[in-house]
């Protein structure tokens, strides 16, 4: 049965269905999309931490929104420590009632948890370009019981792109004490259609399914990347 939106977040529900549908499908799988689809038609307020969408195992399933965050050249990648899972990962985390889209979600965490795209700070003029039409991935998680009541995170991944080499955005902390956000080599073969290098190490410590993320987005950079205009922008990919 179908369950009225939570009052808090219906535009939200509604942007985040529309980029759904917008995503392409080079690195998608239609099923996926659909599943994901299903269940913000039949839980809209799944889109929140506390909304009561509920995984097998009775913890709260819902989505949250990440970003794989390239620099100008497509050199490097901006990973962060993630204090719970004990790795590096791509920035992220839970949607709020009040971000306006998946997009605003994502721009929002980057800002938060690397101080790009922040109102001041080191990363302040970074500017970042949204890579394709939409979400780029769709991760589906069971969590450890160390992440508390949430079951399962439905992760939205987009890519996004800066405007300046990674030496020239220095990234920064969410909190103090906090271990710094780093830039790390693009494991990626130079060239059309180039693909994934797995001879370039990311660290040691990086989220297990970090390779394979980044695998499965190279044929997608190679898609989108023709897109940019000449002259403008970073270097094509």
């Amino acid at each position: 049965m179908t369950r009225a939106p939570d009052p808090t977040a219906p535009a939200l529900t509604a942007r985040a269905l529309e980029e759904l549908h917008a995503a392409s499908e080079v690195a998608i799988d239609p099923a996926v999309r659909a599943d994901y689809v299903h269940l913000l038609e039949a839980i809209p307020d799944a889109v929140l931490r506390d909304g009561p969408a509920l995984a097998a195992e009775g913890g709260s399933l819902h989505l949250t929104a990440s970003a794989v965050v390239l620099d100008g050249p497509a050199e490097n990648l901006a990973l962060v420590w993630h204090a719970r899972g004990r790795c590096w990962v791509q920035p992220g985390g839970h949607l709020e009632a009040s971000d306006a889209s998946l997009e605003a979600a994502v721009r929002r965490e980057i800002a938060e948890e690397t101080g790009l795209g922040a109102e001041t700070g080191p990363g302040a003029d970074a500017r970042l370009e949204l890579v394709g039409p939409g979400p780029a991935l769709l991760e589906a998680h069971d969590l450890a019981s160390t992440f508390g009541a949430c079951g399962g995170h439905w992760d939205v991944v987009l890519v996004l792109r800066a405007d300046a080499a990674a030496a020239e955005m220095p990234l920064r902390a969410e909190k103090p004490g906090a271990p710094t956000p780093v830039w790390v080599p693009w494991p990626r073969i130079d060239g059309p259609r180039g693909g994934f290098s797995r001879r370039v190490p990311l660290p040691a410590d990086a989220a297990s399914d970090m390779p394979e993320i980044l695998a499965r987005l190279a044929p997608y950079l190679d898609e989108f990347a023709a897109e940019r205009s000449e002259g403008t922008g970073p270097a094509s990919v």
